[in-house]
């Protein structure tokens, strides 16, 4: 998410007995758009011979987005994971622009651990809640899912990171962890809290603009 400035990542992924993967590490990937709209079919051995589709569309009338989720042809046992957190606010050169950071744009928005410090994180029945300086942000899940705190440190490694579940780490991600839905969808809500003196300021306009010459009346 960009608030603008970072306001977290969003990451799913897969457990079973046979294993964890993160989606993005899945078998294959087909990823339509439509406009405002993210559609991904997902199959990878973990599913046996099904398929796992997301929709991700933005919300017209707050900061946000939710997620369809749904299975089908998916073996029994299959947990859907998706993990959440790094709140800090940070910019970037020209807010994300392509080519105006020193990495590669898709490297610079990658979660640090060091991104979730100050995050007070509050799992509930349901979802949970994010605090951070910049921003708060309120995850909602449909049906029944597990969500707890996790350690920023173990992002990069699913199974590390389920296994550090359970404590109070100084640097927290929420996960939640549902069977994957088959026959009717399950929902994964997040949207942005306004809450008085987090707000964030926009960019200056023409003055911070670069490429742009004098007005002319």
């Amino acid at each position: 998410l960009y608030l603008p400035g970072r306001g977290g990542n969003l990451r799913f992924g897969l457990a079973s007995a046979a294993g964890t993967k993160w989606l993005q590490d899945a078998a294959r990937i087909e990823t339509r758009y439509r406009p405002g709209e993210l559609i991904y079919e997902i199959s990878d051995p973990l599913l046996g011979g099904g398929r796992l589709r997301l929709e991700a569309i933005a919300y017209a009338a707050t900061e946000g987005l939710i997620v369809r989720i749904e299975g089908g042809g998916v073996s029994p046992g299959v947990d859907l994971v998706w993990a959440f957190g790094g709140v800090n606010g940070e910019r970037g050169a020209r807010d994300g622009d392509i080519g105006t950071e020193r990495v590669p744009i898709s490297q610079w928005f990658q979660l640090k651990p060091e991104f979730a410090d100050g995050n007070r994180l509050t799992p509930q029945a349901d979802g949970f809640t994010l605090v951070a300086p910049q921003a708060s942000i309120a995850g909602v899940a449909s049906g029944a899912v597990k969500v707890e705190a996790a350690d920023a440190a173990a992002w990069g490694d699913l199974s590390a990171l389920l296994a550090s579940t359970g404590g109070a780490p100084s640097r927290p991600v929420a996960v939640g962890r549902m069977a994957i839905p088959t026959g009717a969808p399950a929902y994964l809500s997040l949207q942005r809290l306004f809450v008085t003196g987090q707000e964030t300021k926009e960019l200056e306009r023409s003055e911070e603009r670069r490429g742009e010459g004098k007005s002319v009346d």
